[in-house]
């Protein structure tokens, strides 16, 4: 019985992405740390880099919005042709949440507004955790 209840609590101790469960800490932020849309638009044509590139791996986005609107995350490969662009997740609609998400060491991070206009009203932030 003992080797049961010991199994389920390793069980239980893995993450989703099959880690052994950590605290996740912050990694990385915005370069800019908050961005104010309305100095600083976030386009629905060309992507706006919000991190050159990434520190440490990233598991979970903390995301701090209070656009009210669809904002796409994409990375770059380290290479940094824009062609390589890689759509990661959506967040946004003004919440404050965290999102499970794969971010790559390395890799820049950019956002598109994904509602076809720009994006003029709002701050929007991300922190990035890992182990």
């Amino acid at each position: 019985m003992r080797y049961l209840m010991v199994l389920i609590a390793l069980l239980i101790s893995f993450n989703s992405y099959g880690y052994y469960f950590q605290s996740l800490r912050p990694v990385d932020f915005m370069d800019n740390k908050v961005l104010d849309t309305s100095v600083t638009n976030i386009d629905a044509t060309k992507y706006l880099r919000v991190i050159a590139s990434l520190a440490e791996t990233c598991y979970e986005l903390k995301v701090y919005d209070s656009t009210g609107e669809f904002i796409g995350v994409y990375t770059v490969a380290s290479d940094g042709l824009v062609d390589n662009v890689s759509l990661k997740g959506i967040v946004g609609l003004g919440e404050d949440r965290n999102v499970n998400i794969i971010l790559p060491k390395g890799h820049s991070v950019y956002l598109k507004s994904e509602t076809g206009s720009a994006i003029t009203t709002g701050d929007f932030s991300i922190q990035c955790l890992g182990l």
